[in-house]
């Protein structure tokens, strides 16, 4: 599937491009987050051992070769927002609520690598 349009039936193109971003940051060595189940994902989509290898998989339009500006620019958005969102859960969390719903969440794994 690595340089394929289709994807896992019920499977959405924005959680999967997310998944991606997220699986770029956690292999970078000055990284914002970690989200091992990202990189997961992405091995079990390309049936890949992704955790071993120099770059990920290309995968529609997400690659981790740097010949993409917007690809580039995409990840460093996806990356700069899940540390702003942790933090704000952390807060309420720190305040009082008791609750968290991650809405239209996709491939998001933040409640099971927050812990």
């Amino acid at each position: 599937m690595t340089n394929s349009a289709t994807i896992p039936a019920g499977v959405g193109w924005t959680a999967l491009m997310t998944a991606y971003a997220r699986a770029q940051e956690t292999r970078r060595a000055d990284r914002l987050f970690e989200d091992p189940y990202a990189v997961n994902y992405i091995a079990a989509l390309t049936s890949g051992t992704v955790p071993g290898r120099d770059t990920l998989p290309r995968v529609g339009p997400a690659r981790d070769d740097g010949s993409s500006a917007l690809w580039s620019l995409l990840t460093a958005y996806f990356a700069g927002r899940t540390p702003f969102f942790d933090n704000q859960v952390r807060a309420g969390v720190a305040a009082g609520a008791v609750q968290v719903c991650i809405l239209a969440a996709g491939l998001d794994s933040r409640a099971q690598r927050d812990r």
